[in-house]
């Protein structure tokens, strides 16, 4: 591919056999994160129930309860929800049809303030995650990948509002959500 990355992947490669023989994954029980190659499953790392952050760190992130698989279910199927509308809404045109223009900015406002809530949520509970513990923990869990995707997810619609100054904006040619998407 160039530019090192087969170092990279065979250096990889290298530490996740190394990793296996030894079979160490860190130990979580005393705040060590596992190497940073290494994917940490969050049902083999519950959080304490104790606190606030264990117990939305166990609902979000290691789904130790039946409502937390259905939440989980719920937040797949407004994905899935979106992606649709977006397809849909771009057999339309802005003038089209104004009930179905209601409905669809109506639906995105609200995908998009859940999606919101969702975020924050996981943000106060990534503490709770051994990868994220310590000093710079929230900071790196802002900038992993999950994160980032999440936040791309309802910034623009936040970032169009801002500019619009709308809440619920009916410009689908507006700078913000349907632009970047």
């Amino acid at each position: 591919i160039g530019n090192g990355i087969e170092n990279i992947i065979s250096r990889r490669r290298e530490e996740n056999r190394a990793l296996e023989q030894s079979n160490g994954t860190g130990d979580a029980e005393n705040g060590e994160a596992p190497d940073d190659w290494v994917d940490v499953d969050a049902s083999e790392y519950p959080a304490d129930d104790s606190t606030f952050g264990g117990r939305l760190y166990n609902f979000l992130e290691a789904r130790t309860s039946s409502m937390a698989v259905v939440f989980d279910w719920f937040i797949n199927t407004l994905i899935i929800g979106v992606i649709l509308s977006f397809a849909v809404d771009t057999l339309f045109q802005e003038n089209d049809n104004a009930m179905y223009r209601l409905v669809i900015d109506n639906f995105e406002f609200a995908v998009v303030c859940i999606f919101t809530v969702e975020y924050v949520l996981r943000l106060v509970a990534s503490d709770q995650n051994p990868l994220y513990r310590g000093l710079g923990g929230k900071f790196h869990y802002l900038v992993s990948f999950d994160s980032l995707v999440d936040l791309a997810a309802f910034l623009p619609y936040w970032i169009q509002v801002w500019i619009t100054g709308t809440l619920i904006p009916h410009n689908a040619n507006a700078i913000g959500s349907t632009s970047v998407r």
